[in-house]
């Protein structure tokens, strides 16, 4: 299972999930949810909670989180109110896939351990964060997000003037160097001279992103630069020759 970048902020003026870097692990030595008597119907978009053979009124309390075993971490809704042993409603709309099957409660905050590679969960919970694959330093993790740049290579450094054309390539990089394969982000492109064929790109699957640099009559060296939000920026040069 992929695990979304998020953590359940139990501490906060009104609890809620954020997007700070971690999720799916709780507390060293606390136990993440319990599963739920019977079979649970929930609905994506709806806040209705129904149930086939469930006890809600024993093992269900007000506040509780409640999510299907099938869905991801971010899904977890929280009780309102409870009618009877089949029936309860959720304070927001469920925001899962939905569907009917076995289903988990979270209570005082704490969350499920999705991934079974996760097998010790630290008690300093605060200083690490799980980045797709691994636990790790969140400090660290951290300075190597600020430290990301755009790597700005070209095809060719040198082409005819009025005729030549060579491609601007970005990679995503983190702070030490290493590809970033992250599809989506926006890359921003400019030109001292020649003519680009678009001013930004979207990366692909592999962190890349690519426009077209084509030569103006002029004999002169153009710079390129690309930037993107969360990264620091680079550039190449071009030698438009005669």
């Amino acid at each position: 299972m992929a695990i979304p970048n998020f953590i359940w902020n139990s501490k906060a003026a009104v609890p809620k999930f954020e997007a700070a870097g971690y999720c799916d692990f709780t507390k060293s030595g606390e136990v993440a949810y319990t599963t739920l008597t019977g079979t649970v119907t929930l609905t994506n978009g709806s806040t209705t909670v129904s149930g086939s053979g469930t006890l809600f009124l024993s093992e269900l309390q007000v506040g509780d989180l409640i999510k299907l075993e099938s869905d991801d971490c971010t899904a977890w809704a929280k009780i309102a109110s409870i009618t009877d042993d089949v029936t309860a409603t959720l304070e927001a709309a469920y925001t899962g896939a939905g569907g009917s099957g076995t289903a988990h409660i979270s209570r005082d905050g704490k969350i499920q351990v999705s991934d079974p590679s996760v097998t010790t969960i630290p008690a300093d919970l605060d200083t690490k964060k799980w980045d797709g694959s691994n636990i790790v330093d969140r400090a660290a993790a951290e300075i190597a997000e600020v430290k990301r740049y755009l790597d700005v290579t070209a095809s060719d450094s040198s082409i005819p003037a009025g005729t030549g054309s060579t491609t601007i390539t970005v990679q995503l990089r983190d702070g030490d160097g290493n590809a970033l394969a992250r599809d989506g982000v926006t890359v921003n492109f400019s030109t001292t001279d020649g003519a680009l064929s678009a001013l930004s790109a979207t990366t692909d699957a592999n962190g890349q992103a690519s426009v077209t640099l084509t030569a103006s009559d002029e004999t002169v060296t153009a710079k390129v630069t690309a930037t993107a939000d969360g990264y620091k920026s680079g550039f190449a040069q071009v030698q438009f020759t005669p």
